[in-house]
């Protein structure tokens, strides 16, 4: 990609300092409101007194913004992004108002998370305060910790029809942003990989107790004794170091630079809509596990300095020195090479970058909270088109274009519309979910989302602006997906899939559907509830002779056969990608364990002949793994139904496996219960880990020797490496899925199941309805009839992935794959339904 150009000059300071809040769209009709819309200060008024006076932060975090409506859509609520904190209690208010509520709790480290009993008491109070079932409440905590921040998005609750959705923060008020005329901007690396802690670096204060400067002027005082030196160090001037000093910030901004490029797929610096400038600030400064890391990662690299030559930082020391005084009356300056001698001053040197190393962490919280509003900006913004957007959007961009650079020739042509459509699809999809700065933080409108997904397409991929009025975002046409039949298929079904919005498939267990289902619909709209928004899809199937599944048999594009029953929750179709890779992830890369054996079997291994370096520790490190394994996998199996990562028509498998990796929520959960279990490893004896160790060391064709006797010996260090592998594993599983093949992702996420690759999200969340829906009698078939609706409701938006595709089942197959299913939890045998034109 190419290097970035502005067009217009800009620099954050041109942004305005204030905008009159009440230019925000809001959705309110009654009295109040409107007499509140008269004074500036009308967000006081909506408050109740002192409960939320904070003082901590530079500015008020304390904000309302008026929710969004619409008239055409009365009934839409805000969503349930991230769950409740336990111990928080939602106050109720009977004005639809979203509350963007900041505080600072000093006693809590962690994020805790809600479970369903919590929403279901929630919904209580709130059928318990409502006055109308057309009220609408929504109310957004986002709570900041002493430590790791934790975001909570509002909750929609509909007391007329009480479900839970997931779209966008209620608070979250889109604007309609004016982007200038079409000009290319060129994208370089280095401007949409710089973060603010990199640039933070770049500042930070080195040898900031003069230390360095003073073992400087004193070397050069005691070794270098020429008359003109020894003047001018007489003289008292004092000698400049500032290019020994920038030297020093570089070099470890080098060293650093690969660890922050791969932690920040995973620790970027969370932002929520409505955030402020100094609340971007507390988020960049409160990032706990980044900090955690990075402090982990500055150790091993000083030590890597520590054991270095020192030549190896003979370019960093300065090639001359200038002395000057601070005298302003006094304009002496004289500069003396050194430039021969410069090895005299590098033990110095060491010491100064091995502290300053030490203490990055510390010096990179200074920095920030030294950065002035447009250097916070400059750190998570750029100015593309007139506007200011995100510079993590920038960096998903370069992922998506490195994945499709090679498909046209730059500029394109007409022959290449549905291959653009294509990309600006993907392009949207990035932008819509990405946050530009105007005052505050939010999500852009919809004609401003059209409009610069194209610009961007034009910026990527050189796609010339003419075929923009071409190109539609949101045009149904272009989004339509026909699932056609094979030849050998009632030529008379068809059904087309209409996919408007990207859904959130892990989910899809909590939809009820409120309308009964009769045998002579054949439209039917089902409403997916995802993360960020509402996606629906439309099915139409003019059902001919429905009797054709029956039999045996059926769709030869799944090749799905007769039917067998096989154990659909046996762990090889429900084991996530992540518990996978656990199994091969590396151990004890010091290889501690195996120095220790070879230390306390020296003399035998000496007695016998064998070769130390033939030597096989790999049962025992394979018995680590399964002992890891089993102690994450019932929390992973847990928290999987809630962080479970989107898949979506359009994906390939590298985009899949960038999904697992970009997969914050899941490893932000994971990293808090590998805290926990390595705090309880210290409490469990270390006999405990007796049969962790083998009984014999094998030393390939030679031989092997039994440890039996000896087991005690090694103990503690087997101990040790369990907790030590537990303690990386979220970042031994990243490494790991990087480096994983094709296969692999595959059989990660899906399973062949009767013929057809099935979700595993599928498999999971069939098995929550299972869990919930215990049957002892087989004859209930009333039962059957809707748990198998609730099934193929499931079934029918699932994506199967088949020939290196991901695509949806007609409803031919979709019924075919739910009856096997439900036969599958409940032994029924799936002719039950004489009826089958009453579940469609």
């Amino acid at each position: 990609m190419h290097p970035y150009h502005t067009g217009d000059n800009f620099t954050v300071g041109d942004v305005d300092e204030k905008k009159d809040i009440t230019n925000y769209q809001n959705c309110y009709s009654c009295k109040d409101l409107l007499e509140l819309h008269q004074n500036y200060n009308y967000t006081e008024e909506l408050l109740l007194p002192d409960i939320f006076k904070l003082d901590k932060l530079e500015e008020s975090n304390l904000k309302v913004d008026i929710n969004n409506c619409y008239p055409e859509k009365p009934h839409e609520s805000c969503s349930l992004k991230r769950p409740f904190n336990d111990d928080e209690t939602p106050s109720i208010n009977i004005k639809r108002i979203g509350i963007n509520l900041i505080i600072d709790n000093n006693e809590e480290e962690g994020t805790s998370y809600s479970t369903f009993n919590e929403r279901m008491t929630i919904i209580k109070n709130i059928e318990q305060s409502a006055q109308s079932p057309e009220v609408h409440m929504c109310t957004n905590l986002t709570t900041k910790t002493k430590g790791l921040d934790s975001y909570r998005a509002p909750t929609s609750i509909d007391v007329k029809n009480i479900h839970i959705k997931h779209e966008l923060p209620c608070y979250a008020v889109k604007k309609e942003l004016k982007l200038k005329s079409y000009r290319r901007n060129y994208l370089s690396r280095s401007e949409f990989t710089t973060t603010i802690y990199k640039d933070a670096i770049k500042s930070i204060v080195v040898d900031a107790d003069n230390l360095f400067n003073k073992a400087v002027l004193e070397k050069i005082r005691t070794n270098y004794l020429k008359n003109k030196i020894k003047y001018l160090v007489k003289s008292k001037l004092s000698i400049d170091l500032s290019r020994t000093y920038s030297n020093v910030r570089k070099y470890i901004l080098k060293k650093l630079y690969p660890f922050l490029d791969d932690i920040i797929l995973t620790l970027d610096v969370p932002i929520t809509p409505g955030m402020s400038v100094s609340e971007l600030r507390h988020n960049c400064l409160s990032n706990k596990i980044f900090f955690e890391k990075l402090s982990k990662n500055c150790r091993k690299i000083a030590e890597d300095v520590r054991m270095s030559t020192y030549d190896s930082l003979s370019h960093v020391f300065q090639y001359s020195i200038s002395f000057y005084s601070n005298d302003s009356t006094n304009s002496t300056c004289e500069k003396i090479n050194f430039s021969p001698l410069k090895k005299k001053f590098l033990p110095e040197l060491k010491i100064l970058v091995m502290n300053t190393i030490f203490n990055l962490p510390d010096s990179i919280v200074s920095e920030i909270k030294k950065f002035d509003r447009n250097n916070i900006l400059n750190s998570f913004f750029l100015k593309m088109h007139g506007i200011l957007i995100s510079k993590s959007l920038i960096r998903n961009l370069e992922l998506l274009f490195n994945s499709n650079k090679n498909k046209f020739i730059n500029g394109g042509s007409d022959d290449d519309l549905d291959l653009f459509n294509d990309l600006l699809k993907k392009i949207g999809e990035l932008v819509k979910t990405s946050y530009i700065f105007d005052e505050v933080v939010f999500f852009p409108d919809k004609p401003t989302l059209e409009k610069l997904s194209k610009y961007l397409l034009s910026d990527i991929y050189g796609v010339s602006s003419r075929f923009h009025n071409k190109l539609s975002l949101f045009n149904e046409k272009a989004d339509e997906r026909q699932v056609s039949n094979d030849n050998n298929y009632n030529k008379s079904s068809e059904t087309n899939i209409y996919v408007k919005e990207k859904y959130q498939l892990s989910e899809l267990s909590n939809i009820k559907k409120s309308d009964p289902v009769t045998s002579n619909i054949a439209d039917k709209e089902i409403e997916i509830s995802d993360k960020y928004k509402h996606s629906k899809i439309v099915e139409k199937s003019p059902i001919k002779n429905s009797s054709q599944l029956e039999g045996g048999v059926i769709s030869r594009r799944f090749n799905l056969s007769a039917y067998h029953k096989i154990n659909l929750f046996s762990t090889k179709n429900t084991v996530s990608i992540y518990e996978k890779v656990i199994e091969v992830i590396c151990i004890d890369d010091e290889e501690t364990f195996k120095n220790s054996v070879l230390k306390e079997l020296n003399g035998d291994i000496i007695g016998k002949g064998f070769i130390k370096s033939s030597i096989d520790v790999s049962l025992a490190h394979s018995n680590i793994r399964k002992y890891v394994l089993n102690k994450v996998s019932p929390y992973i199996n847990d928290i999987i139904t809630t962080t479970d990562i989107l898949i979506t028509p359009d994906m390939s498998i590298h985009d899949m496996k960038l999904k697992c990796i970009s997969n914050n929520f899941f490893f932000e959960r994971l990293r808090e219960i590998c805290e926990k279990l390595v705090r309880d490893a210290h409490l469990i004896p270390e006999t405990t880990f007796s049969n962790i160790i083998p009984t014999h060391i094998n030393f390939g064709s030679s031989g092997r020797i039994s440890i039996r006797r000896k087991k005690n010996k090694f103990y503690s260090e087997v101990k040790s490496l369990v907790m030590e592998t537990i303690s990386n594993l979220p970042d031994n599983i990243i490494n790991e899925i990087k480096n994983v093949k094709e296969g692999e992702i595959i059989r990660g996420l899906f399973s062949k199941i009767h013929g057809a690759f099935l979700s595993k999200s599928l498999v999971r969340n069939i098995k929550l309805m299972f869990d919930s829906n215990k049957i002892q009698s087989k004859g209930n078939f009333d039962l059957f009839d809707k748990l198998l609706i609730k099934i193929l409701n499931l079934v029918k938006t699932s994506l199967i992935f088949h020939e290196g595709k991901l695509v949806f089942p007609d409803i031919y197959e979709a019924k075919t794959i739910s009856k096997y299913l439900l036969s599958d939890m409940y032994g029924v045998h799936f002719r039950f339904n004489e009826n089958p034109q009453k579940i469609l």
